[in-house]
């Protein structure tokens, strides 16, 4: 669940909000630095592009502060361990659960019924007789569907959602189909994906790292929290019922994200599950867990990635043994793969998996017409001559993973060409395209063990013959004679009636004939993206904008849930003018921005005068564009550089620095805020204040000429995320926070320009969460907002008194 919400526009009841996976509306109830060409597109096709390494670093600064510009590192690191504690985990799961209880009916609806984990929240409670909101309703808005997306130059009549990193189909019935998003939870559809529900919204987290079936009892699933990369939930919980009943999320030790699960079919009672923190196996069907200790040689405690089941009691399992090592370093990640034959109870080494630049991250699959049979997708440290062959080899055992033996390379060590190269790609080794730590996966045919695909970057690929040769199975662009499928493949899966099943950074592709073609049809239905941010306008209240996460910067059709791509790559901040909804501007990553003034048809650069722009060093991954509501021409805007604030007053056509007097050396900008001056000038924008890190405000009387520092913020936890002036009195004014510390506070407020501050995060606030904007109504000054990592809230008296905002909105950020 990894949304930031940049901006939001209120008009009356009226509120457009992006949540982790959908953008919902509420209102009242009506009658009817960059690891450059690494994590990149082949070079020919790049104009804009996701990059998984530059999000996982600024969801450290975002949340950490911790990212060393000058060459650094990020602490925790795109493969290690995550943004948030543990401990910090723990307290969002409890805190999300006390939510739950105490708006038990304002939950959504999940399927046919309400989605309760607890007894104790009865579907027929009821909100507090006196409710501020009572008859404010969320609506989800999708994005459901697409009409045209794009892949580099290429436009295409296709529909995607957000990363699919688990799918799983009932082994008797294949139209039941369980899909499990990085940002968008579990979703479920009986019909074959005519009609999708989904089945976790109050859980608390959307971020699944795995999900599994039991095979004896498949209306019995275990659902890992916690994605690999960027995932902000925890535990493993049991769900029974297809999906319906949930039980508590079970803590498994020290470990913050859940890789992989087994239920060996040879015995239901045992669960098997991979972590960050090594091997978690349950004897009692999932009520309790225990460590399982694995000899790997070193001090380490291993990362595990992926089990496989090896036939009777055989399962085989990947780790890294040197998990805190760099990706970078030859050898030191120590990948291996352990072997049990009791179940997961003790373990021994396998051979023959052996790298001469050494083993990253590794993905496992079996055979299921013949379990002995054993493929294993292996990662190698990205060469510094062309970083984007970093596949280290694809190993194969015949023995039930004791031994191993390499497929990929010939017999003098060379990688084979493809059997169908294009000019993109000619070698297997070209698979990850540099991105080989963040998407794998491997399945095999369910009848023939010599037919496997593996997926990687740009493009997937299989091989007929047991690993004799290769060939390219899918392209990102659907050019080449390939079929499209999205990039990023993180998930396979195949059906009992043949069914192969993709899942990647823009959701769920299927091939009912061995690859041959694939459909997106099944993304239709489904709001799972990962949303940066939402913006709309008055003049159009249904038009509405989006940028997401590697699924581009998207726009409404009409007034439906359809969004069609207007702008690839990731998709950061937006803005739509006030007066003239076919005036609008996407942007993606490093302060590049598009413009367009004929509804999105075309788009032209709109940077002009930003020195930084598409600067890793200079200015910031995400994105962040600001509308001015006192020029009632709609015009002006204004965006932030990492040590430097631009303002436009032509809708971007040019920007102009403002002043850095009083900045300090070592500022970092978080967040920019202004001010509608009252009095003799009601339309100047002279007020403007920044929050920056180390949990610093600064404050700017003179349009930006010169800034001052605003007095402490009393128990902050650093990571300050969004400054708001009231809409009258510019003296008074809103800061707040996503420190992950549960004892700091997240909202203040001043009502001496910014001198000294008070904690507004009591007295009905869920205290301690996350609260990644802070809004004033433009129309009812003493009306707030605060978008969290729980849902919306809303204070009617300044920030005294809280209460949850509407019904129906799930519990995610």
């Amino acid at each position: 669940m990894n949304t930031t919400i940049n901006r939001v526009t209120i008009a009356a009841f009226a509120l457009t909000m992006a949540i982790a996976g959908s953008l919902y509306a509420a209102g009242k109830p009506q009658n009817g630095h960059l690891p450059e060409r690494s994590e990149g597109r082949p070079a020919k096709k790049r104009k804009e592009d996701d990059n998984p390494g530059a999000r996982a670093r600024w969801m450290d600064e975002r949340y950490n502060e911790n990212y060393a510009r000058s060459g650094g590192k990020s602490s925790s690191g795109p493969q290690h361990g995550g943004v948030w504690s543990q401990s910090y985990q723990r307290f969002m799961m409890a805190a999300a659960k006390r939510e739950r209880l105490r708006y038990a009916a304002k939950m959504p609806v999940s399927g046919t019924s309400r989605a309760v984990l607890d007894p104790l929240a009865p579907p027929t409670a009821r909100a507090p007789a006196n409710s501020l909101n009572r008859d404010l309703r969320w609506t989800n808005l999708g994005p459901t569907k697409a009409n045209s997306s794009t892949a580099g130059d290429v436009t295409l009549s296709v529909t995607d959602t957000g990363r699919a990193v688990s799918i799983e189909t009932h082994p008797t019935n294949p139209a039941v189909i369980y899909v499990a998003f990085s940002g968008g939870g579990l979703w479920k559809t009986t019909d074959g994906g005519a009609s999708w529900q989904a089945k976790t919204e109050t859980l608390g987290s959307l971020s699944v790292g795995s999900f599994a079936l039991d095979p004896n009892n498949p209306d019995t699933m275990y659902l890992g929290l916690g994605h690999a990369f960027d995932g902000t939930g925890l535990g493993i919980i049991k769900m029974t019922q297809g999906g319906d009943a949930w039980g508590e999320p079970v803590f498994l030790g020290a470990s913050t994200s859940i890789r992989s699960i087994l239920v060996p079919p040879s015995d239901s009672n045992i669960v098997l599950v991979a972590t960050d923190r090594g091997l978690y196996r349950s004897t009692n069907a999932g009520k309790t867990y225990a460590p399982i200790s694995v000899n790997t040689g070193v001090t380490d405690v291993p990362s595990a990635w992926s089990l496989a089941y090896g036939g009777g009691n055989t399962v085989v399992m990947s780790l890294e043994a040197t998990p805190t090592a760099s990706t970078n370093d030859p050898g030191r990640r120590n990948g291996q793969i352990w072997r049990s034959t009791d179940n997961g109870a003790t373990w021994s080494l396998a051979s023959g998996v052996t790298i001469p630049q050494g083993v990253n991250r590794m993905t496992l699959a079996s055979a299921p017409s013949n379990r002995a049979i054993m493929y294993a997708l292996a990662a190698k440290p990205r060469p510094s001559s062309d970083v984007s062959r970093d596949l280290g080899n694809i190993f194969k055992s015949t023995d039930g993973g004791a031994t191993w033996t390499p497929t990929a390379t010939d017999a003098l060590g060379g990688y084979k060409t493809y059997t169908n190269p294009n000019p993109d790609y000619t070698s297997i080794e070209q698979l990850f395209n540099g991105q080989s730590w963040f998407d794998q996966a491997v399945v095999i045919d369910r009848t023939n063990p010599n037919i496997a695909y593996f997926g990687g970057a740009q493009h997937a690929a299989r091989t007929t013959n047991g690993g004799d040769t290769y060939s390219i199975l899918t392209y990102w662009t659907g050019e080449y004679g390939l079929p499209y499928v999205h990039s990023d493949v993180h998930s396979a899966h195949i059906s009992s009636n043949g069914t192969l099943y993709l899942g990647t950074d823009g959701g769920i592709f299927a091939s009912s004939n061995g690859g041959a073609t694939f459909t997106d049809v099944l993304n239709e239905g489904i709001a799972s993206h990962l949303i940066y941010t939402v913006c709309s306008t008055p003049a159009n209240p249904d038009r509405v904008m989006m940028g997401l996460q590697d699924n581009g910067t998207r726009l409404r059709v009409g007034n439906s849930s359809v969004f069609d791509e207007v702008i690839g790559g990731d998709g950061f901040g937006c803005a739509l003018n006030a007066v003239n909804g076919n005036v609008m501007l996407g942007s993606y990553y490093y302060a590049n921005m598009l413009k367009s003034i004929n509804g999105g048809t075309s788009f032209v650069p709109a940077c002009s005068g930003i020195a930084e722009c598409n600067s890793s060093d200079d200015a910031p991954f995400a994105t962040v564009i600001e509308s001015w509501d006192g020029d009632a021409s709609g015009n002006t805007l204004y965006t932030h550089v990492n040590k430097k604030i631009y303002r436009s007053g032509n809708f971007a056509d040019t920007w102009i620095a403002l002043g850095t007097t009083g900045f300090p050396a070592d500022l970092f900008i978080r967040g920019i805020g202004i001010a509608r001056r009252s009095g003799t000038t009601p339309n100047s924008d002279s007020i403007l204040g920044m929050v920056a890190n180390g949990a610093r405000v600064y404050l700017s009387t003179n349009s930006g000429g010169t800034w001052t520092r605003a007095g402490e913020l009393p128990n902050n936890g650093l990571s300050l995320s969004s400054i708001a002036f009231d809409s009258v009195d510019w003296n008074i004014m809103y800061v707040s926070s996503v420190a992950p510390e549960s004892d700091r506070t997240h909202l203040w407020r001043s009502t001496d320009l910014g001198t000294t501050w008070a904690a507004i995060d009591g007295n009905g606030f869920p205290t301690g969460i996350p609260v990644n904007q802070i809004v004033v109504d433009p129309t009812v000054r003493t009306t707030l907002y605060a978008a969290t990592h729980l849902g919306a809230y809303r204070s009617l008296d300044s920030g005294t008194n809280w209460e949850r905002l509407g019904s129906f909105l799930p519990l995610v950020e």
